[in-house]
């Protein structure tokens, strides 16, 4: 018996072609600051979904020991965004087609930023390219295996 583990996405994206959210995604549910799309190139029963959340906030609530010396003040003064990604791995036999395993992976990203005229996009963007890299080891390799086994902290490559 030989097993295939996938995913339900047909759409893949890169640096240069992002996955494009208006063309890929059917609205589930819209409130004030709440938005749920699901992926239209998945099949029915291996959903992907993206949830994006924003919301004003007036504390930075990091865990750094360091305080600024001044700061933008105010019940408005952050902004916060989240996006969610769920998605349905899906193991088959490859011999018989039948489902084996069923595993729901979730990834998330948060934003807090102090809404500043002196803090642009490229900043936050910088700030997300960061986080991503910090999954890769000082070499360029991954570090997920051994985030996956919660071995946190960083080792010599």
């Amino acid at each position: 018996m030989a097993l295939e583990t996938t995913f339900g996405f047909t759409n893949t994206g890169s640096a240069s072609n992002p996955i494009s959210l208006k063309s890929n995604y059917a609205l589930l549910l819209e409130d004030p600051g709440h938005v749920a799309l699901e992926n239209k190139t998945c099949p029915i029963d291996q959903p992907e979904q993206v949830t994006i959340r924003g919301m004003f906030t007036k504390n930075a609530s990091s865990e750094l020991s360091y305080k600024p010396k001044t700061s933008v003040a105010g019940p408005e003064a952050y902004s916060q965004f989240q996006v969610k990604l769920d998605d349905v791995a899906t193991t088959r036999d490859t011999t018989t087609g039948e489902v084996v395993e069923e595993n729901i992976v979730t990834a998330y990203l948060v934003v807090r930023v102090a809404r500043s005229g002196n803090l642009s996009d490229s900043m936050v963007r910088t700030m997300v390219d960061r986080l991503h890299n910090i999954t890769k080891t000082d070499d360029g390799g991954d570090r997920i295996p051994s985030l996956r086994r919660l071995a946190l902290r960083p080792t010599e490559d």
